[in-house]
This record gives C-alpha cells, sequence and structure tokens, in this order.
C-alpha cells in the first residue's frame, strides 16, 4: 500500500496545485462563520474532555472517534472555532490526496487528477471540509477503506491490505453510525 510515488514533472505541477488549491480552500478563514448547532454540541464535549471534564458517549452524538480526537486538539491547540473544525479540514485535504496517492496507479493519473480536482470543488465536501462533525471523516476512511479492500481482492492477495482493512473497518464503526450500511452495501 505505501510505495513510492513516481510522478513526472507536469504530474508533479498538476498536483502540487491541486494540493496547494485544496489546503487554502479547506483552511482559509476557518473560523468566520458561526457555529452551527450540530457544531456546538461537538465543540461542547470536546472541550468537556479536553478540560477534565470526561466523556460519557450518547449514540445521539455518533462516534468516539471526532471527541477524543476533537479534544486533543483543543488540548494542545486551544478551543476556538479555527479549532474546532481544523479535523474535518484535515480529512477534507486527506480525502483530495487519496485519489492522486493510491488510486494513480489502478486507473492513471489522468482520472486520478480528475477525481481529485472534483473532490476539490465539489460544494458538498468543501462545505462538509469546513463544518466540524464527522461526514467527511467516514468519507475518508470509505475511500481507504474501499481502496484497501481492492487492492486485497485483486491484485496481491498480501496480509496487509486486510490488516489495513480491518483497521478501517473497526475505525468506521467509532466514526458513525452510517458505516453499518456502508459495510452492508460491501458485503453485498
Amino acid at each position: 500500500m505505501f510505495r513510492k510515488i513516481q510522478l513526472t514533472k507536469i504530474e508533479l505541477l498538476l498536483s502540487s496545485i491541486l494540493i496547494f488549491i485544496a489546503i487554502f480552500s479547506r483552511f482559509y478563514d476557518l473560523s468566520a462563520r458561526a457555529v452551527h448547532h450540530d457544531e456546538s454540541l461537538h465543540g461542547f464535549f470536546s472541550w468537556q474532555l479536553a478540560n477534565g471534564m470526561g466523556f460519557e458517549h450518547n449514540p445521539l452524538m455518533h462516534g468516539v472517534f471526532w471527541f477524543l480526537t476533537n479534544g486533543a486538539i483543543f488540548f494542545l491547540l486551544g478551543d476556538n472555532d479555527f479549532t474546532l473544525r481544523i479535523l474535518s479540514a484535515i480529512f477534507g485535504v486527506i480525502l483530495i490526496l487519496i485519489p492522486i496517492l493510491l488510486l494513480k496507479e489502478r486507473i492513471g493519473f489522468f482520472s486520478a487528477f480528475i477525481m481529485s480536482l472534483l473532490f476539490t470543488i465539489s460544494p458538498h465536501l468543501l462545505y462538509f471540509s469546513r463544518f466540524a462533525r464527522n461526514d467527511i471523516i467516514i468519507a475518508t476512511v470509505t475511500l481507504l477503506l474501499v481502496y484497501s479492500l481492492f487492492s486485497y481482492v485483486y491484485s496481491s492477495k498480501r496480509n496487509n491490505y486486510l490488516f489495513i482493512f480491518s483497521i478501517l473497518l473497526s475505525l468506521g464503526f467509532c466514526i458513525k453510525e452510517t458505516h453499518y450500511m456502508t459495510v452492508f452495501f460491501i458485503g453485498v
């Protein structure tokens, strides 16, 4: 899964420009908007955890991954609107990088670049990359899950892909309950 990535000069230039646009669009003025109701709940419980008040999981708040990681971000960087949304922005950029870095060998650079470009300019993905909820995180984990499954089944049958698939599968259950439907569809 972690092979040396080789890009031509033009591929490197196009990828660099796209990555710059992705980072800029996800992180620029991240704290400009007022906090949404869902964001306030995620932020409040993460803040409680970061300040030593503990955390009690409530299934209405989705999985625990968001609260643990965002609580760690609050603890390390402080709590404000920017740090509340930084985790989503990071995963939004990772989602854009996946086609260029991982899918290039299977579908070719042009297809991978177009896929990353569409992820970058998608209003829906941009919105959730700048919104303090776990939707973009589960989308990223799902794409990695599908990649690891197909890498195991169709190319090498190497156990490292199966191991990564298992880690992503269990991580998805810690992120959001919609992962049950994802597992069902992949299983079918």
